[in-house]
């Protein structure tokens, strides 16, 4: 078994331009973000940031996409996911997103897994 270390951004809460249909053009809905990314056989050697994936840029580009409009959450997903393998450390990453105010009995959304080829 090979050693893995996490790093996670759960329920993480934000509006966002997303939606197909002309009114989602026009304002924003909240979605909640959860994001986990794997480094695999990577040993955090030193007590200094450096030596791991930091979570405030991954909290940074959730911030920055979900300013740009998407038609579809699993786009919006995807390009966080891409922006997380960009790190040489993250060899694997889930992202969920789930849009909560489509319907009141609860959120839809999707989630995708990515690994490095």
């Amino acid at each position: 078994m090979k050693n893995s270390t996490k790093i996670i951004v759960r329920n993480f809460q934000l509006p966002a331009l997303i939606g197909i249909y002309p009114e989602e053009h026009q304002k924003t809905q909240n979605i909640c973000v959860n994001i986990t990314m794997e480094l695999v056989d990577y040993q955090i050697r030193h007590d200094e940031i450096e030596d791991t994936v930091s979570y405030e840029s991954i909290v940074a580009e959730i911030k920055k996409k979900s300013a740009i409009h998407h038609n579809l959450v699993e786009i919006l997903a995807q390009n966080l996911a891409d922006f997380a393998l960009q790190d040489n450390r993250v060899e694997n990453v889930e992202v969920s997103i789930l849009k909560t105010e489509v319907f009141p009995q609860g959120s839809v959304g999707c989630t995708i897994t990515r690994t490095k080829n």
